[in-house]
């Protein structure tokens, strides 16, 4: 068996290798490396897959192969590859290929770079916060997150997020889930040596290497936790946006309490406005698609 690849792409994965030769077998005798060009190439069995049959290899899909394995066998006695194609999904990174002095740059940015794994929880209980319900309780936020091209991965039991992140092999971990426990914590710090937490009150954020908690306020001097709204995490837009115009009579009001307000505050709200005399104000209230409090 023989495989060939071009000395150009420099990021091909031992294990991506691997696979190359773990899939030939004398039924399967060619593979090609494959990125997911579907305008150029559409004819795979099921594109979720890493592995797949190729239906069809026309010149535009030989253009975007990058790697190639084959049985020498075969190919010597035919003096051609087989014609049934199967082929072997590459991650973008993999394909990455050095055509100019430029690429080189771009080769040690994604070289040194570091891999970061986020976890945020969201649901009606602790409030939305990163995440939007975009069809159900149980696709809350992906399609957003797939929007902006990152990973995605759901769990439900500590078993899966552990193989989640023996896979990843982050260097940083982000934690948005509100208040840790040690136990957490010391879990975490097997996979990492750096650990970040968002607005953690718990007894684990002691055991984390920055923890940032804008909504909270503490006089207690910390080196690894701050406080307040100069840490807040908010897009450049609402930093730099400026109000200079102040309203000396108030007409209009907004009122919302996020994507599922679980403390129900909106219901005290509208019952404080309905006790007041407030008549000469129009009060906007917004709902988000997490609010469950039926009884307004």
């Amino acid at each position: 068996m023989l495989f060939l690849l071009s000395p150009q792409f420099l990021l091909i994965k031992t294990s991506t290798l691997e696979k190359f030769f773990r899939n030939l077998t004398n039924s399967i005798s060619t593979i090609y490396g494959y990125i997911n060009n579907f305008e150029k190439f559409k004819k795979i069995n099921d594109p979720n897959k890493s592995f797949n049959k190729l239906h069809e290899l026309d010149s535009h899909v030989v253009d975007i192969k990058k790697i190639v394995s084959f049985n020498c066998k075969n190919l010597l006695k035919n003096k051609k590859f087989n014609s049934n194609h199967y082929g072997l999904k590459l991650s973008k990174n993999e394909t990455f290929s050095l055509l100019n002095y430029h690429d080189i740059g771009v080769l040690e940015t994604i070289v040194k770079r570091k891999k970061i794994l986020i976890r945020v929880d969201g649901n009606n209980e602790i409030g939305l916060g990163l995440l939007i319900v975009m069809h159900s309780q149980k696709n809350m936020g992906s399609n957003k997150f797939k929007e902006h091209l990152y990973k995605l991965k759901f769990f439900s039991n500590q078993n899966q997020l552990s193989n989640i992140i023996k896979q990843y092999q982050p260097d940083i971990i982000f934690n948005d889930i509100l208040d840790t426990s040690v136990k957490y914590m010391k879990f975490l710090k097997q996979f990492t040596n750096f650990i970040v937490n968002f607005e953690d009150l718990g007894s684990g954020n002691k055991h984390a290497n920055l923890v940032f908690n804008p909504i909270y306020y503490s006089k207690k001097k910390s080196n690894n936790i701050f406080y307040g709204s100069r840490y807040a995490a908010v897009r450049d837009e609402f930093r730099i946006w400026q109000n200079d115009i102040i309203n000396k009579q108030v007409k209009k009001v907004l009122i919302t309490f996020g994507g599922s307000d679980p403390t129900n505050k909106t219901q005290k709200i509208i019952e404080i406005l309905r006790n007041n005399n407030l008549k000469n104000i129009e009060f906007t209230i917004i709902l988000g698609i997490g609010y469950s409090h039926k009884n307004l």
